[in-house]
């Protein structure tokens, strides 16, 4: 009776083979351990958006404050209703540049309310689209000479956007873009300072003005018709970075899983051929 033939891998081969699961193993465990990474990531960026998402109602709940000069700043809250009355400085005012609404490219104009005669807040007035030749050009802003009572929203600081380079230091030289007359100043904003980022802290050292350390983020009409006073509120949708973190532990499950029946296959091999 004939031999039947047996076909068994040389040593060599199998040595290669051995080697490459292993390496396929690491690899899938590697990729595991990185998507588990991503997942917790998206888990805390949820659990980020959840906080923001609660400290911008508890700001909106909370009774609405007026902002003085001798106000104790500690106890505002951003997203707090409040309202301030003084008189405009236009002439330290500065737009500030790449701030899009809808879509569309523009500024927004920050000028100082003085509460008194040391003592500013820095204010938010609103947005205005950017010129595009002589077909939109800019507004003039025209605000009362006498005490305003401006409302808004306190923002802790002015948002800020992402600087390539150092800006150089702010000039408030804007008093040639104000003209006025009896009761009113008009603002002219083609002359202005246009900034991408400024601070409150950057503004007392230059104007030598006391700013508080908050900002009012203007919401009601008292002048400056021609502004927009839509201000962008922070990404509160945790349920997306929820969805994705389940994605990226999907994906982990699979890696790992794959990584332990190619282990599972090699160790059994390896006791086959004992």
């Amino acid at each position: 009776m004939a031999d039947t033939p047996v076909n068994h891998q040389s040593h060599p081969t199998r040595m290669r083979t051995k080697r490459r699961s292993i390496l396929a193993a690491i690899l899938l465990a590697i990729l595991g351990t990185l998507f588990v990474s991503l997942g917790n990531w998206q888990l805390n960026r949820a659990t980020e958006r959840t906080e923001i998402a609660a400290m911008i109602e508890a700001g909106r709940r909370s009774a609405p404050v007026q902002i003085s000069a001798t106000v104790n700043t500690d106890t505002l809250k951003p997203w707090q209703s409040a309202q301030a009355s003084g008189r405009w400085l236009p002439e330290l005012s500065v737009l500030l540049d790449n701030r899009n609404l809808d879509g569309k490219p523009g500024f927004w104009l920050a000028t100082p309310l003085s509460l008194n005669t040391q003592t500013a807040v820095l204010v938010l007035r609103g947005w205005v689209a950017r010129p595009i030749g002589n077909y939109n050009p800019f507004p003039e802003i025209t605000q009362g000479k006498g005490e305003v009572t401006v409302a808004g929203e306190i923002a802790l600081r002015v948002p800020q956007l992402y600087e390539i380079a150092n800006e150089p230091v702010v000039a408030l030289g804007g008093a040639k873009a104000v003209t006025e007359n009896d009761q009113s100043t008009t603002l002219d904003l083609a002359q202005l300072q246009q900034r991408q980022n400024i601070s409150v802290q950057e503004l007392s050292e230059v104007s030598g003005i006391q700013f508080l350390p908050v900002v009012l983020m203007q919401t009601n009409a008292a002048d400056g018709e021609a502004l927009a006073r839509q201000w962008p509120t922070p990404s509160v949708d945790s349920d997306t970075n929820k969805g994705y973190a389940m994605q990226w532990f999907s994906f982990a499950a699979i890696a790992f899983g794959a990584m332990g029946i190619l282990l599972w296959k090699t160790l059994r091999r390896a006791t086959i051929r004992r």
